[in-house]
């Protein structure tokens, strides 16, 4: 839920520009509906944080930002959708690049 965090380690410092995300639950529109979503997150990097607001759609989103470079990539929930059903948060597939 809200404040909940993952951290990527990605082993030696990248130039990170994008986030692909899978936001709530990708198994189907009513599993997807049930749970609670991510609707901002804040992205923190050794340089610097990226604010991005996420589409409450279990679709596929590229996000683009200015190039941060660092060997971690802390991703927190700063704004939940409610589901429907459940008190969970889900995000089906996370990457930067």
């Amino acid at each position: 839920g809200l404040g909940s965090w993952v951290q990527l380690e990605l082993g030696e410092a990248r130039a990170i520009t994008h986030l692909r995300i899978r936001n709530g639950n990708a198994g189907s529109a009513e599993e997807n509906a049930a749970a609670n979503q991510a609707s901002a997150v804040t992205l923190t990097f050794e340089d610097g944080t990226e604010a991005l607001t996420l589409a409450a759609t279990p679709e596929v989103q590229d996000l683009t930002f200015a190039a941060h470079t660092s060997r971690t990539v802390k991703l927190t929930v700063t704004a939940v959708t409610k589901g429907t059903q459940f008190d969970d948060l889900c995000v089906s597939d996370l990457e930067v690049r």
